[in-house]
């Protein structure tokens, strides 16, 4: 009996010491919010995780725990990434002491978002950005001429930031000077007609 008495009492104390633990440390939340222009990849805390453009997760954790996490979108609705891939590392964010905190994953006014919606009469062959600057590109990408908004992806925004798009049939469209907002997740919206 008396050792029944020491296991009860025993049991009792570890029960104690785990309950006023967890009490110390409680689960709180973050959610992650993405504001970019397109879906974000990554991991946290070992995980593998998507969050759609526009979209949040929500993930729980004892107050206190780091996240430990990176996060990259490269932008783009057509076959492979255009333009520069962009990160956020997560490292320097913890769990709140209580409740929900949440992070928000922008695009700095650095950098914009090109999209391209195409109704001349053919496709596009090729996009220029920045000719003549830091960061100049040239990729070659067909976009379609269906109307639709297509996502071409991020590149450096500059006060003279440009735009050379080449059609099919060579005839171009340009703009010499995009005149950028430089405000957070802006985007230039090629219109061709």
């Amino acid at each position: 009996m008396r050792k029944n008495i020491l296991f009860a009492t025993f049991g009792l104390l570890a029960l104690i010491m785990v309950t006023s633990c967890h009490k110390d440390n409680p689960i709180s939340n973050v959610t992650i919010q993405n504001y970019t222009n397109t879906d974000i990849y990554g991991t946290l805390n070992g995980v593998s995780i998507t969050i759609p453009y526009g979209g949040s997760r929500t993930y729980s954790a004892r107050a206190g725990s780091i996240i430990n996490g990176q996060l990259s979108g490269t932008g783009g609705t057509l076959s492979a990434p255009i333009g520069i891939s962009l990160s956020w590392d997560l490292s320097t964010y913890y769990f709140p002491a209580s409740g929900t905190e949440v992070i928000p994953i922008d695009v700095p006014e650095s950098y914009f978002y090109l999209t391209i919606k195409n109704i001349s009469p053919v496709a596009v062959k090729q996009v220029e950005v920045n000719s003549g600057l830091n960061g100049q590109t040239t990729d070659y990408v067909s976009v379609p001429n269906d109307g639709y908004v297509y996502g071409i992806g991020y590149y450096p925004a500059y006060s003279n930031s440009n735009l050379y798009i080449t059609m099919t049939d060579n005839s171009y469209f340009s703009w010499s000077s995009l005149n950028l907002p430089f405000t957070a997740d802006q985007v230039f919206a090629a219109l061709l007609q």
